[in-house]
């Protein structure tokens, strides 16, 4: 329902007080202008459908000791909230279709169930639709309450959550997927705030090389090592050459005696073998013929 007056000091708690008197009172729409001001109109949504009557059918409505115009708002955001369809969520697989049906049918007659399956494996997810043939059924269900609202209903040993589902173009289901999507957002932010960071990659420890071994340090004797071949102790040593080269020697000593020289005749016991031609001594059968006399006549003993 809507109401139209004219109130500057009215507040929200004041209607809501006012109103509850006929029944609950679901939500109340206040409006107002660019300056914060009311528009001296606002939507008051009841629970339930025939408190809307009662209070549309009372002639007068006095709030803060002003006449308040009180008409269906058939047009107000949201004020067609009648649905035959509802959204049960936390569906155990243990639940089956004939249980559900049986459980639901005490409220109203059932059309059709909307069960979901994975694509993969095509096990049931765990959430379902249920059409009815009138809005009444849902009404009681959800006790009247428009989503996000939900009541929850125990079915044997399961605890089912059920709420009116509307269609997609139905402005109450767009806040409801609106909300839904924030609440997603938010678990991921909290799961990633919670999540603990991923160690560092570990990295080889740079390759160094060994460390020097400190070097020996010199001995003491070689710092006063001396040369014993050098030239101050030489005893072989004659000063070297002078810077003029060698000098020609003044005398030679006597040439060595010749084996044909005169001077081996002095010895009277000597007699050489070669100063007379040999002759060799003829043997039986005639005399030697001389090798070689055809070839100069030399005489070759071998």
């Amino acid at each position: 329902s809507g109401i139209n007056a004219e109130y500057g000091n009215t507040t929200q708690t004041t209607i809501e007080q006012y109103f509850s008197q006929f029944g609950h009172v679901r939500e109340i729409i206040m409006k107002f202008n660019e300056n914060g001001r009311s528009k001296g109109f606002c939507f008051v949504i009841f629970s339930d459908k025939s408190t809307m009557e009662s209070v549309v059918k009372q002639a007068e409505h006095i709030i803060d000791d002003r006449s308040v115009q009180v008409r269906a708002a058939v047009d107000a955001p949201g004020g067609n909230h009648a649905t035959r369809k509802i959204f049960c969520g936390g569906l155990p697989h243990g639940l089956s279709e004939a249980e559900l049906s049986a459980y639901f049918s005490q409220y109203g007659e059932i059309e059709s169930f909307e069960f979901v399956y994975e694509k993969e494996t095509q096990v049931r997810k765990h959430f379902c639709f249920i059409v009815f043939v009138g809005t009444d059924a849902p009404e009681k269900i959800t006790e009247g309450k428009l989503p996000p609202g939900s009541v929850i209903h125990h079915i044997g040993k399961y605890r089912v959550e059920c709420k009116k589902k509307f269609e997609d173009n139905h402005p109450l289901q767009k806040k409801v997927k609106y909300h839904s999507n924030q609440k997603k957002v938010e678990a991921r932010q909290e799961m990633w705030e919670h999540e603990v960071p991923p160690p560092p990659p570990v990295r080889a420890p740079p390759v160094r090389a060994p460390p020097r071994r400190p070097g020996y340090a010199p001995y003491p004797a070689y710092e006063s090592y001396t040369d014993p071949y050098a030239a101050e102790a030489d005893p072989y040593y004659s000063g070297g050459y002078s810077a003029g080269g060698y000098s020609a020697p003044t005398s030679y000593p006597p040439p060595r005696p010749s084996y044909h020289t005169p001077s081996y005749s002095s010895y009277p016991a000597y007699q050489d073998p070669y100063e007379t031609e040999y002759t060799p001594a003829p043997k039986a059968g005639g005399p030697i013929k001389q090798r070689g006399g055809g070839r100069g006549g030399a005489y070759r003993p071998y």
